[in-house]
């Protein structure tokens, strides 16, 4: 993937939860996807497109097998492990990024530092 092409990156790393599948509180919806709805994803997209950003999702490992095929959205990524170069680590795309989305999670203290 050539991020170069992206006028800025969004990286969206929300925290791990162990959700069941009938959550209705908000914090997990029919994609898998914490608090977005399927439905989202086109409205989403088409703004990123306008503005020539592009979200990179990146999920835990484990929470992977909870996101349901969000379709084709070529502004929007979900990145697994493997999608990330041998040669780079997570920490490449954290300090490669413009702005991250998170919750409570630690890593919002590693995208500062880089």
């Amino acid at each position: 993937m050539q991020l170069d092409q992206f006028k800025k990156i969004i990286l969206w790393m929300p925290t791990f939860r162990s959700y069941g599948s009938n959550m209705q509180d908000g914090t997990s919806s029919e994609s898998g996807v914490p608090t977005l709805k399927t439905s989202d994803f086109q409205e989403l997209n088409d703004k990123l497109k306008e503005l020539n950003y592009v979200l990179l999702l990146k999920l835990h490992p484990w929470a992977l097998e909870s996101v349901k095929d969000i379709g084709e959205y070529p502004m929007i990524r979900v990145i697994k492990n493997e999608d990330i170069p041998s040669e780079y680590n997570l920490y490449h795309l954290i300090g490669r990024a413009d702005a991250m989305i998170s919750d409570y999670s630690s890593v919002w203290g590693d995208y500062l530092l880089l």
